[in-house]
């Protein structure tokens, strides 16, 4: 399966699920950036909090770029998954099958 993100207005972190893998969206300075939100056995949900992100589940505060720099996970790091930005019209050119978040 295939899911396109708008990015543009993207405020909060997107927490979601495709082919049945989690995956959580960080709007990032320049976009966006897409992570399996797992650590350890956990999958984590994330929330806004200020300019960071929190895991609901340890109150960790995570940066765009998906590293924990402050609570009981600090020092881990997001697994990045692959992604592409293109324009919608582009995209849905190329893959007609994509679906596009809502």
């Amino acid at each position: 399966e295939m899911r396109a993100y708008p990015v543009e207005g993207l405020v909060d972190p997107i927490n979601d699920t495709i082919d049945d893998a989690p995956v959580v969206v960080f709007p990032t300075s320049s976009g966006a950036a897409v992570f399996s939100p797992r650590a350890d056995d956990t999958i984590l949900v994330f929330e806004r909090l200020g300019e960071a992100f929190a895991d609901t589940a340890t109150g960790s505060t995570w940066t765009e770029a998906g590293v924990a720099i402050a609570g009981p996970l600090e020092g881990s790091a997001l697994e990045p998954l692959a992604t592409r930005t293109t324009f919608w019209f582009a995209l849905v050119g190329a893959f007609p099958q994509v679906e596009i978040y809502q």
